[in-house]
């Protein structure tokens, strides 16, 4: 008897298609319920200006959006020159802001403070699909929460995530079916414990596969019965939630989920294209394809007619009707395939550790000292009198 022939990959969603069906505003809401409480702007139509700044060399930011409402009389770069401002002569610098003209943006500056106030706590932006974790460094703490427009500027301008969202959507050829236009999401910023943070990978409208979000070890996560039930919850949060939902339009997509500790409750993240700019983490694409096709084998095809004897535990057990009973019984793609990957090995996480991740873009950590020193009274300035302060306190210092 001849053997089947091996199963192909199914065809992939189409590049723009992904792209316009994992874009915040898209899913967000579809999925609101069960997603942290988000605010989406659309760029265009309230401050188109600020993509001119953002691809503008200057690092001056924006008029107005810090603490104060008021305009400030000088805007200084972040690279250092704030120093000098403390001289009383200070030529330099005003030959400096001569060459540029700090930029104005209230609308946009009204929009973030309306959610920072309805929402009574800070932010954390991203643009249609990325946020941008890699500027981190660039706010006290090392923190994304955002208290005031300024700090969101600051990140959006200092993250090469976000330049690769802005660059993807200038690629994009227009499409009258599926807008894709650039979006400000602010999310209410809520701590989250980062182990119970997972990537979920969804291919043919089938969970292939589970991953931590954050690549480092974690004690409390090797034990198997946490992970069969972590894996479970994610699993039933997919089937019941995401999977039959029929406005959802996507069958090949990367979800980034949260799970609180007594896992009771899934929340739903982010969700991302399957595409190669989407980081697999402890995953590889040609895993996740073998993954694919695995399921692709079981799947029951049109010229094997069966019955749906019972449904148990998420596995289909199909028998064979017609003719003589043969005992012969096949099982579908279910929960107990699905293969859920932590870090094992406490040598493999990055000697950093997690915040090392974007290691390329830190700075001093006696920025970050200062900054966080109750001594220094930082808390209620702006991230340049923070900069100017420290600059003043390192040239003090200086023999």
């Amino acid at each position: 008897m001849a053997s089947p022939p091996s199963p192909t990959p199914d065809p992939l969603t189409p590049p723009l298609e992904a792209l316009y069906w994992t874009q915040y505003g898209t899913w967000y809401p579809i999925f609101r319920r069960h997603a942290p409480k988000s605010t989406v702007i659309d760029i265009d139509d309230v401050q188109p200006q600020l993509l001119d700044w953002l691809d503008a060399d200057t690092f001056v930011l924006p008029d107005g959006s810090g603490p104060s409402a008021l305009p400030t009389p000088h805007q200084h770069k972040s690279s250092g020159s704030a120093s000098s401002a403390a001289s009383e002569d200070g030529d330099e610098d005003e030959e400096e802001d001569e060459g540029e003209e700090a930029v104005k943006l209230p609308a946009l500056d009204s929009a973030i403070r309306a959610v920072i106030r309805k929402y009574d706590s800070p932010v954390f932006p991203k643009l249609n699909w990325s946020a941008p974790l890699d500027a981190g460094f660039m706010l006290p703490g090392n923190s994304l929460q955002c208290l005031h427009p300024e700090d969101v500027y600051l990140l959006l301008k200092s993250s090469e995530f976000v330049a690769r969202d802005l660059e993807q959507i200038s690629h994009l050829l227009p499409s009258p079916s599926l807008r894709i236009r650039p979006q400000l999401v602010l999310k209410k910023w809520f701590a989250l414990s980062r182990s119970y943070e997972f990537r979920v990978f969804v291919r043919a409208a089938h969970l292939l596969a589970i991953t931590q979000r954050d690549v480092t070890f974690y004690e409390h996560l090797q034990t198997r019965a946490l992970q069969s039930r972590i894996k479970r919850a994610i699993f039933d949060f997919w089937t019941h939630v995401v999977a039959p939902e029929q406005k959802w339009g996507l069958t090949d997509y990367v979800m980034d989920v949260y799970l609180t500790k007594d896992l009771a409750r899934c929340w739903l993240v982010d969700v991302n294209a399957w595409l190669p700019r989407t980081d697999t983490l402890l995953f590889a694409f040609d895993e996740l394809d073998a993954l694919h096709l695995r399921e692709k084998a079981l799947r029951r095809t049109d010229s094997r007619e069966g019955d749906v004897d019972e449904v148990q535990e998420g596995v289909v057990r199909l028998h064979m009707s017609g003719g003589e009973n043969t005992g012969l019984e096949e099982e579908a793609w279910g929960e107990s395939d699905v293969e859920l990957r932590v870090l094992s090995d406490r040598r493999m996480q990055s000697a950093g550790g997690p915040g090392a991740t974007y290691s390329s873009n830190m700075v001093p950590r006696d920025l970050i000292e200062f900054a966080q020193s109750p001594s220094n009274a930082t808390q209620n300035m702006s991230v340049d009198q923070i900069v100017r302060r420290w600059n003043d306190h390192v040239d003090s210092e200086t023999p």
